[in-house]
């Protein structure tokens, strides 16, 4: 019986696609959402709503900048975190509460994305529904402006990731 060629591995080590792959799945866990983040969010940036806008992205707008409530429910979440990146430096504050919507898009993406790779998924295919999900009509249109229900998404994934992590 012939030997197998290249260096002599002990009784069940596994081969060594299977370590490499085991390697750099933490890595893929931890760089790939955080990557996934950072080109949503430039690509939502690149065709935001610079100013004002019209009907409930402007009645979010305006609450963001100057406080208040919101038509029922009030929106609470948004107002408040609205609040917070309207007094950040640079731009109009309307434009600053449009750059919350595509911030709350793009931590969707990232928690998709590491929700999928913890369920198995490969990086590639990940990769794929968090851009196809990106770039559909009503999440991205929702990304390019004050919109309340960006805000929700995070909020959704983050649960799914986190009762995924509790059963299992």
């Amino acid at each position: 019986m012939p030997l197998p060629a290249g260096p002599m591995l002990p009784v069940g080590t596994p081969p060594a696609a299977t370590l490499d792959s085991a390697a750099r799945r933490p890595m893929a866990r931890a760089v790939l959402p955080a990557a996934v983040f950072v080109a949503a969010l430039a690509a939502y940036r690149y065709g935001i709503a610079p100013g004002l806008l019209w009907g409930d992205s402007a009645e979010m707008q305006i609450l963001a900048a100057i406080g208040g409530v919101a038509h029922p429910t009030g929106y609470p979440l948004f107002t408040l975190v609205g609040r917070l990146f309207t007094g950040l430096p640079g731009g109009e504050p309307a434009f600053r509460a449009n750059l919350l919507s595509a911030t709350f898009a793009a931590g969707t993406l990232a928690l998709l994305v590491a929700f999928l790779l913890r369920r198995g998924a490969s990086a590639a295919a990940a990769c794929a529904a968090a851009i196809g999900w990106g770039a559909s009509f009503t999440f991205w249109s929702t990304a390019q402006r004050a919109e309340r229900s960006t805000r929700s998404s995070p909020a959704g994934a983050a649960c799914d990731s986190a009762r995924e992590s509790c059963s299992g």
